[in-house]
């Protein structure tokens, strides 16, 4: 398998005083362990700081994507830190809100 691209890759910058996850690629239950680390990783390194998940990237998203960013939206809800998730589009937007997450979140009301 060498010389094959990764599902799902991600880049980590600060803007406007919290910290941006961009993702891309495919969010399914093949990467998620590499993204429950990606996300405890952002924890350790930026604490405290709100979290943005760019899903601009991202061109499918299956229940085990959507049940990691809850945990996620949960995990760091219960220490004080806000994860909003932005750029959804396509059939990520659609699942996000078929599944009834994408208000709690986008932070939209």
């Amino acid at each position: 398998m060498t010389g094959l691209s990764p599902r799902a890759t991600r880049t980590t910058f600060e803007v406007d005083g919290h910290v941006c996850l961009q993702l891309t690629g495919e969010i399914d239950m093949q990467v998620e362990s590499m993204m429950a680390t990606w996300f405890q990783e952002v924890a350790t390194q930026h604490p405290g700081q709100d979290l943005v998940v760019d899903l601009t990237g991202v061109s499918f998203m299956d229940s085990s994507g959507i049940r990691l960013l809850m945990d996620a939206h949960r995990n760091l809800g219960d220490r004080g830190i806000k994860l909003t998730v932005t750029g959804a589009h396509g059939v990520v937007l659609t699942v996000l809100k078929v599944t009834g997450v994408y208000h709690a979140l986008s932070g939209e009301s």
